[in-house]
């Protein structure tokens, strides 16, 4: 098993009710540079602290949840959840573990088929750039 890095194109689903740069037109993570918020208070994730106190915990772990994708022949994916989390990683050039769904989609993605639009002000699919790790099972198949 060998662990592969690389980018992949991703198609993520945000909305003004995930989003606050979707509500207000600039991302929090702009306005924001330190803070300190206790673990107990809960916030909305289209408040203004919701991604920056999500991408100081992503700073400071290791260890995070690798994110499933779903790949299409094109070679873009689709991630399956954790959008703030992808986004910020995006932002922030933070490397993701990912998890890739073992088939992959025949169909054209949203990017390709020309789909995608993003309008700050409704509900829409945003294209982020990750930078990943991931573990390949086959790759003692590839190798001479």
């Amino acid at each position: 098993m060998a662990i592969k890095k690389g980018k992949i194109v991703a198609s993520i689903s945000l909305t003004q009710a995930t989003c606050y740069q979707m509500q207000n037109g600039i991302c929090s993570l702009e306005l924001i540079d330190s803070l300190y918020i206790s673990p107990t208070v809960r916030l909305a994730p289209n408040e203004l602290l919701y991604c920056p106190r999500l991408y100081t915990q992503m700073k400071a772990r290791d260890d995070m949840k690798p994110l499933p994708i779903s790949l299409h022949d094109c070679g873009h994916a689709d991630v399956d959840c954790a959008y703030q989390r992808t986004c910020i990683a995006s932002k922030k050039r933070i490397e993701q573990e990912i998890i890739p769904d073992d088939e992959v989609a025949p169909t054209l993605c949203r990017m390709c088929a020309g789909q995608i639009t993003f309008d700050p002000q409704t509900a829409g699919k945003q294209n982020v750039t990750l930078r990943v790790r991931y573990r390949d099972n086959n790759s003692s198949k590839n190798q001479p």
